[in-house]
């Protein structure tokens, strides 16, 4: 009897393992394709195109006023007058 109860101990401890491992690698599995499946969600779609001969143009439009965020004194040592000043 105690050979027999042994057995059963020892049958029921391997069948835990046997469960605790597959749920450990369903969950595993699981994990890895729902990581997978975000990371391609939340990465930036992009499109390839071939590089051609020419120059790229931007186009601004905008309305608004433009004010200085600090004001600096500048002193000339040369003396010199500035008749323009392009921004």
């Amino acid at each position: 009897m105690i050979g027999l109860a042994d057995e059963e101990i020892r049958a029921k401890r391997k069948r835990a393992i046997r469960w605790a491992g597959g749920i450990f690698t369903v969950l595993l599995l699981a994990l890895t394709f729902f990581s997978n499946t975000y990371q391609q969600m939340a990465l930036p779609k992009v499109s390839v195109e071939k590089p051609q001969i020419g120059q790229l143009s931007y186009d601004i439009e905008g309305a608004g006023t433009i004010g200085p965020k600090r004001t600096v004194s500048l002193y000339d040592q040369s003396g010199l007058e500035v008749k323009e000043l392009f921004l």
